[in-house]
C-alpha cells in the first residue's frame, strides 16, 4: 500500500544513493536531481501532502538517475576505445617523424623531399592536431558530454591538420617575402606555425580571414548602379 512516509523513505534512499553515486562519476552533478527531491520531500510535509505526485515524481527522478549511470558506463568503455586509436595514431606519427629524420641525417638520396619545410610542417600540424584532439577528448569526458559525433571530427583532425599546417607554413612565407622581400630562412618558425595551426584551427582560420580576407575585400571592384537616365 502507498503511504506517505512509504514515499519519503524511498526519497531519502534515492538521494542518499545519487549523492554517494555522482561523487565518483566524471559526468554532470546530479545536484539537480537532488533539488527537485529536496522539492518533492518538502511538499510532503505540508498538511494535505500529495502523495501520488511525489511518488511519480520520485520514479522519474529514480530513470533520469538510471539514465545517467548507464550514459556514464557507456562512456568510460567508448572513452577508451577512441583514445586508444588516438594514442596509436600520434605514436604512428612520432614514429613516421624519427624515421624520417633518421633518413635525413644519413642522406638516403630518395628520402631527400623529407627534409623539405612543407613536409615537415606538415607533420607538426598533424601533431599539433593529435594533441588537440587528445585535450578535446579528456575535457568532453569530464564534462560528460561525449558521443559518437566527436568520433567523425577525431578522425579527420589529424589530415586537416596536416593541411592546416601546410597552409600556415605558406602563409608564413607569403607573409616574409611581403614584408622583407625574402621568405623565411629557417624551418623553425615555419613548424611552430604548423604547429599551432593544426592544435587550433579555429584561431587560424580566423587568423587567415583576418589576414588575407581584408586585401582581397578592398581589391574588389565596387559596381556603381547605373543611373536611369531622367526624362525631361
Amino acid at each position: 500500500m502507498l503511504t506517505a512516509q512509504g514515499v519519503r523513505d524511498d526519497m531519502d534512499q534515492l538521494a542518499e544513493r545519487i549523492e554517494s553515486v555522482t561523487g565518483n562519476l566524471q559526468t554532470l552533478s546530479g545536484a539537480a536531481m537532488i533539488t527537485e527531491l529536496e522539492q518533492l520531500r518538502k511538499g510532503m510535509e505540508t498538511a494535505a501532502p500529495d502523495v501520488i505526485g511525489a511518488y511519480y515524481g520520485t520514479l522519474r527522478v529514480r530513470e533520469q538517475f538510471e539514465q545517467m549511470i548507464a550514459c556514464d558506463d557507456w562512456a568510460k568503455r567508448h572513452f577508451w576505445r577512441v583514445f586508444g586509436w588516438q594514442m596509436a595514431i600520434m605514436a604512428l606519427l612520432l614514429l613516421i617523424g624519427v624515421t624520417s629524420a633518421g633518413l635525413v641525417v644519413m642522406r638516403v638520396p630518395w628520402a631527400v623531399w623529407m627534409d623539405s619545410t612543407l613536409v615537415i610542417c606538415t607533420w607538426w600540424g598533424a601533431v599539433g592536431a593529435s594533441l588537440s584532439g587528445l585535450h578535446a577528448l579528456y575535457m568532453h569526458r569530464q564534462r560528460g558530454t561525449l558521443s559518437q559525433n566527436l568520433d567523425a571530427w577525431l578522425w579527420a583532425k589529424q589530415l586537416t591538420g596536416g593541411v592546416l599546417g601546410l597552409l600556415a607554413a605558406v602563409a608564413l612565407e607569403v607573409t616574409a617575402a611581403a614584408s622583407s622581400g625574402h621568405g623565411v630562412t629557417s624551418t623553425g618558425l615555419p613548424a611552430l606555425a604548423a604547429f599551432l595551426a593544426g592544435f587550433s584551427e579555429r584561431r587560424f582560420l580566423r587568423y587567415l580571414q583576418i589576414r588575407f580576407g581584408r586585401p582581397l575585400e578592398s581589391a574588389t571592384p565596387v559596381a556603381v548602379p547605373l543611373r536611369a537616365p531622367s526624362s525631361k
